[in-house]
């Protein structure tokens, strides 16, 4: 089983994170439950299986929502998007969270009060230049929550 980690909302990066399967089922990592009574409230718990906690923003932000197309584009995918258009590339960046796994440990960082840097984007920094330097256009609008999450506040810092 594969395992493509969807995003996670600690700051350490580690846990509580969700993942998805090759097969289309979601992992959810968290910590145990160990409480009591809350472990008396739940039903039909067989032998192999385990309550976990995690935060409701976990799901909210990384959770597939099902349209009835499940489509994941790779990080290599997207790129070759923007390498193969003819002359105008648009996007309509809409979502609060991305859960870019290639984004995640700068997004962290920056959580935890730590500068980054840049070099996590230089690929993409310097595809975009050879792009452009064909003449071609890449252009973008992003919808902003008010407030804006933490991660559109880091996208914004990150790529005005």
């Amino acid at each position: 089983m594969k395992l493509r980690k969807l995003g996670t909302t600690s700051v350490s990066g580690k846990f509580p994170t969700l993942y998805e399967t090759d097969t289309g089922d979601i992992v959810v990592q968290g910590y145990r439950l160990v409480d009591a009574e809350a472990l008396a409230q739940l039903e039909n718990v067989l032998p192999n299986e385990a309550a976990v906690v995690v935060p409701r923003e976990l799901m909210v932000r990384f959770a597939p929502k099902d349209n009835g197309v499940r489509e994941y584009v790779s990080d290599d995918e997207f790129t070759d998007l923007f390498r193969a258009y003819r002359y105008t590339a648009w996007r309509l960046e809409t979502r609060s969270w991305y859960g870019n796994v290639g984004e995640d440990k700068p997004f962290q960082e920056w959580l935890a009060g730590k500068d980054p840097g840049i070099e996590w984007l230089k690929p993409w920094l310097t595809m975009v230049r050879e792009e452009l330097a064909k003449g071609k256009r890449m252009e973008r609008v992003r919808i902003v929550d008010d407030p804006p999450s933490d991660y559109l506040r880091w996208e914004l810092r990150a790529t005005p």
